[in-house]
C-alpha cells in the first residue's frame, strides 16, 4: 500500500503548482495591460518610418473586402503574407485607431511572453530585462507585422504536441522571416540527434562552406563590409558575430554552435543587419531558455545591454516621431 503521507505531498504538490500557475496568469495579465498603457502612448507619437507606412494601408482598408486587403498590401508594405492584413482589416473597420489597436496587441504579446518565460522558470531579473529589450520594443513599434510571428512562436514555446505544430506553422504566414529562425532551431535539435562521425562531417563541411564563401566572394563580401562601415552599420554586423562568440563561449557544444549560427551570420552579409540580428538574438535567446542559461553572466550582460540600448528608441521616438534616428 501506498502511505498517506504520499498522497498528502502529491495533494500538496499539485495544489502550489496549480496556485503558481495562477499567480502566474494573473500577474502576467498585469503585465499585458501595463504594456498597452505604455505602447499605447508610445505609438500615438510614433508616426514616422516604418508606422508611417502600416498607417496609410491600415487607412486604406476602411470600407474594402478582405481580398483587397490581401491584394493591395504589396503595394502599400511589399509583402504578401496573410496574417497582417486580415488583423488590420478587422481593426481598421471596426473604425479602432491603428495606435489603440496596435498597442492592445503589444499588451498580449507581453502577456504571453511573460507567462511563456516564467514556465522556463527564468529568473524575474531575467524577465524584466527581457520585457525591456531593444528588439522586443522593436517588434512592438515599428515592426508590426513580425510581431505576430513571435507571438504564435512564443505561444509555441508555452505549449506541445498539436497545439505548438499549429502556432509554428501559423508564424510564416504572419512572415517569412520566421522560417529562418525556425530552420535555425531545428539545426540545433537535428544535430544532437545524429552520429559523432555525421557531426563532425557537417561541421567540416560547415567551415569548409565558410572559408569557400570567404575566398570566392571576399571582393563582394569586403565590398558589402565596406558599405556597412560607411553607414555606420559596421557594430550591427559585428554584434552578430558578438552573439555567436558568446554562445561558443557559453555551450558546450561548440561544433553544434557554429554549425547553428554560422549561415546566419553568412545571411547577414546577404539581407543585411537590420533584418538578421533580430534572428540571431532571437536564436540566442532559445538556445539560452531550452538549455537553461538565462542566469549565465555572459547572457545578463547581453540583455542588460539590450535594454539599455531600449532607452535611446524610446527617447527618439517621443522627440522626433521616429526611434531609427
Amino acid at each position: 500500500m501506498i502511505p498517506e503521507h504520499a498522497y498528502s505531498s502529491t495533494t500538496i504538490s499539485t495544489s502550489a503548482e496549480r496556485l503558481w500557475t495562477k499567480r502566474n496568469l494573473l500577474i502576467a495579465v498585469a503585465v499585458g495591460v501595463a504594456a498597452f498603457a505604455f505602447y499605447n502612448f508610445v505609438l500615438y507619437n510614433y508616426y514616422y518610418g516604418d508606422p508611417a507606412h502600416y498607417q496609410r494601408y491600415y487607412d486604406s482598408l476602411i470600407g474594402r473586402d478582405l481580398i483587397w486587403a490581401l491584394r493591395s498590401q504589396s503595394d502599400y508594405l511589399g509583402s504578401s503574407e496573410i496574417i497582417y492584413p486580415m488583423v488590420a482589416w478587422i481593426g481598421s473597420n471596426a473604425l479602432i485607431e491603428r495606435y489603440v489597436f496596435m498597442a492592445a496587441i503589444d499588451g498580449a504579446m507581453y502577456a504571453v511572453i511573460y507567462n511563456t518565460l516564467r514556465i522556463h522558470r527564468c529568473h524575474p531579473v531575467f524577465i524584466a530585462l527581457f520585457l525591456t529589450n531593444f528588439y522586443l520594443i522593436v517588434l512592438a513599434t515599428s515592426a508590426e507585422r513580425l510581431k505576430f510571428s513571435y507571438i504564435f512562436l512564443f505561444l509555441a514555446l508555452m505549449t506541445a504536441g498539436r497545439i505548438r505544430l499549429i502556432w509554428i506553422a501559423l508564424a510564416p504566414l504572419a512572415h517569412f522571416q520566421s522560417l529562418i529562425t525556425l530552420g535555425s532551431v531545428f539545426v540545433w535539435h537535428f544535430f544532437s540527434q545524429l552520429s559523432a562521425r555525421m557531426k563532425v562531417v557537417i561541421g567540416a563541411g560547415t567551415a569548409v562552406g565558410a572559408v569557400g564563401l570567404l575566398y570566392f566572394f571576399s571582393t563582394a563580401l569586403l565590398g558589402k563590409f565596406a558599405s556597412y562601415q560607411g553607414q555606420g552599420g559596421l557594430i550591427d554586423i559585428l554584434s552578430g558575430l558578438a552573439l555567436c562568440g558568446a554562445a561558443l563561449a557559453i555551450f558546450h557544444n561548440r561544433t553544434k554552435v557554429f554549425v547553428t549560427f554560422a549561415p546566419l551570420i553568412a545571411l547577414t552579409f546577404i539581407l543585411g543587419s537590420d533584418r538578421m540580428n533580430m534572428v540571431t538574438f532571437t536564436t540566442f535567446i532559445y538556445l539560452c531558455l531550452v538549455e537553461n542559461k538565462t542566469k549565465h553572466p555572459v547572457v545578463l550582460a547581453i540583455m542588460i545591454y539590450l535594454s539599455y540600448k531600449s532607452f535611446g528608441f524610446i527617447d527618439n521616438v517621443l522627440k522626433y516621431g521616429n526611434g531609427f534616428i
